[in-house]
């Protein structure tokens, strides 16, 4: 290949290469199964006696009681060294059966910023944009507390600038 053929190609891959790197500064939305939420349990005989059933990609809370069991939902981040922080989150939950609150952690454990909402009677919480005040080390997790018959299906989350 000549000198002069290969320029306009080498300028095409150039050009291309940045649309790349700008698209990596986009908002990113996730959407995640209800299955990957835990119980928080102390005790493991607490957690076996909360009977958790995990079947078709959602969590449900099948407990003896009516006790309220603390659940936890991981909200991972695109890019941990960057400032983005979670616009909004959309939980798909069977509604009535408790509340859940979105949280910005530090690095350290101490809250940021935090959102509680109760779940909605139409099945589809929302939950506002979390501040973290440019934290490059700042995590999200959704917590909630929730009773008897709780079912989780999805949520979905959007991080951006």
């Amino acid at each position: 290949m000549s000198t002069r053929t290969s320029r306009p190609i080498l300028a095409v891959l150039v050009v291309a290469s940045g649309f790349v790197t700008s698209a990596s500064f986009a908002d990113v939305t996730r959407t995640v199964t209800g299955s990957v939420c835990v119980l928080g349990e102390d005790s493991e005989e607490a957690y076996h006696s909360a009977a958790v059933t995990r079947g078709g990609g959602n969590f449900f809370l099948s407990a003896a009681d009516d006790e309220p069991r603390f659940v936890s939902c991981p909200v991972m981040r695109d890019d941990v060294s960057s400032t983005k922080t979670l616009q909004d989150l959309d939980l798909f939950a069977e509604p009535g059966y408790g509340e859940c609150t979105l949280y910005g952690i530090s690095k350290t454990g101490s809250v940021l910023d935090s959102n509680t909402r109760q779940l909605a009677s139409d099945g589809s919480t929302d939950f506002n944009a979390i501040d973290v005040g440019g934290s490059t080390t700042a995590h999200f997790v959704l917590g909630c507390s929730l009773t008897r018959g709780a079912r989780i299906y999805s949520y979905k989350y959007r991080e951006g600038a």
